[in-house]
């Protein structure tokens, strides 16, 4: 495995940080390639300690205003549909810009691409909270529209450079980082709720965004200080998208990747008007709703990242995972196909099991992509690495552009209970298709290895029937 080049630390000295880099060379086993599990150096806990600090404060960031920013859109006059495209401009600007990105991240360098997006969706979502002065309708719509949208350009630079540093970084242990910070990035998620619908009673609307707008600039200096530069030269290997995408496993991947990631897209819009209707519930307590979805992703994350790493079965958790959330989807509401009323405890249960679901399903993509790339004959080097964070990163953005689109359109035409049913048939779908892949691979594998063994049963020399008249001597 190509380990890159020395990182420099703000307050190391060259040398010291060459000779941890080299212990995580050291670490690679040049006979199989695989990586040794050693204790990490101190390079590798500065820089995730970082990294999940970020992750944290940008989750909470993007999370804030799920409790209020719906019902403060309908005094505006927004419709679901209109909600649902605010949500969904952020992750739409994601899923584009992330490819590139990813592809430029050896040129400009992953710590000065990392804080350029915080330093970019801090100070937008400080704007955020000057929005409630704009007029209704189509205007606050557009308005919201392009603060969001600018805000994920921000959010695309940073998350594109965290995936690729932590592959670069913690090598044979992707799984399990990258578990670690799907559960910083989950607390963010869980607490942005609950501080956001804390803040909007004390304060109004804008007091939510200025405080974490604030705190997202402020560990963004942090950032900038114990963050290590990473010194991206570009190996004689080269990476190719267009080779990457060309992959069938890839596409396999990527699509039940992007069916999963809009789950929680699709909650955004409307959960919190479902339960303000049914159990007249306030933004405290949807924020703690919320919560309880996050908690359940962020503590099953790091489990099923040990699991990666350790026992592999990428594909298989991944069928399972959207198995599971196909369930919670379908007494989410619970679904008008079953003789149920709306129950309180019942939607939270969802909501739970949901989060597990959704971590089994989306933790094993990253290591998953970074295997099939490599054993299709790609260079195991950063370039690679930014590739697949920002391919990886696009399907979790489309499908996050897609949730809210797909969530407000079905409750506007239907109800909460019907959309609910209809995204657990597309994750149902999304499994069988990952499911019929696997095993067809599977057989072609296995006819594969029966064809070679039966060539390597086979005697080099064969014995011919001789006879005088039918030989030539």
């Amino acid at each position: 495995m190509n380990v890159p080049a020395p990182l420099k630390g703000a307050t190391a000295t060259e040398d010291e940080t060459s000779r941890e880099l080299q212990e995580i060379c050291q670490n690679v086993d040049q006979n199989t390639g695989t990586t040794k599990k050693q204790k990490w150096n101190r390079v590798q806990k500065m820089t995730l300690m970082t990294l999940a600090l970020v992750n944290f404060s940008a989750s909470a960031c993007f999370a804030l205003q799920a409790p209020f920013f719906p019902r403060e859109a309908e005094k505006k006059g927004a419709s679901h549909t209109a909600i649902g495209m605010v949500f969904g401009a952020f992750s739409f600007v994601i899923l584009i810009s992330s490819l590139i990105f990813g592809k430029l991240i050896t040129r400009v360098g992953a710590k000065f691409m990392f804080c350029c997006g915080l330093f970019v969706g801090g100070n937008c979502t400080i704007m955020f909270g000057f929005m409630d002065l704009c007029p209704g309708g189509w205007v606050f719509v557009g308005m919201c529209i392009a603060v969001r949208s600018v805000e994920g350009l921000g959010c695309s630079m940073a998350i594109t450079a965290n995936s690729a540093i932590v592959a670069s970084l913690f090598p044979g242990e992707v799984g399990l980082v990258m578990g670690f910070m799907e559960a910083t990035f989950s607390l963010g998620l869980t607490v942005g709720p609950v501080i956001g619908g804390s803040l909007y009673e004390v304060g109004g609307f804008k007091l939510p965004f200025l405080v974490m707008g604030s705190l997202m600039l402020v560990i963004m200096l942090l950032a900038l200080v114990l963050l290590p530069t990473q010194n991206d030269n570009l190996k004689k290997e080269r990476s190719s998208f267009l080779k990457i995408i060309q992959i069938p496993s890839v596409i396999v991947t990527c699509t039940c990747v992007t069916i999963a990631a809009s789950l929680f897209g699709f909650l955004d819009p409307n959960l919190s008007p479902f339960v303000d209707k049914k159990f007249k519930l306030s933004a405290f307590w949807t924020g703690f709703m919320f919560m309880a979805l996050s908690i359940a992703f962020g503590v099953s994350s790091p489990a099923t990242g040990w699991i990666v790493d350790n026992k592999g079965l990428t594909k298989s958790l991944m069928i399972v995972g959207q198995l599971i959330a196909s369930v919670a989807m379908f007494f989410m509401g619970p679904s008008s196909l079953l003789p149920i009323p709306s129950m309180l405890w019942l939607t939270v249960v969802s909501l739970i099991i949901l989060g597990i679901g959704a971590a089994v399903a989306e933790i094993p993509a990253f290591q998953d992509l970074l295997t099939i790339t490599i054993s299709h004959g790609l260079p195991d080097n950063f370039e690679t690495y930014g590739i697949l964070s920002g391919i990886l990163n696009s399907c979790f953005s489309t499908g996050s552009f897609i949730g809210p689109l797909l969530g407000g359109y079905l409750d506007d035409i239907a109800s909460f209970q019907w959309a609910t049913t209809c995204m657990a048939g597309l994750l149902v779908f999304s499994a069988s298709i990952m499911l019929v892949f696997k095993m067809v691979n599977h057989c072609k594998t296995s006819n594969s290895a029966d064809y070679v063994a039966d060539l390597e049963r086979e005697p080099l020399l064969k014995k011919v029937d001789c006879e005088p008249s039918n030989c030539l001597l």
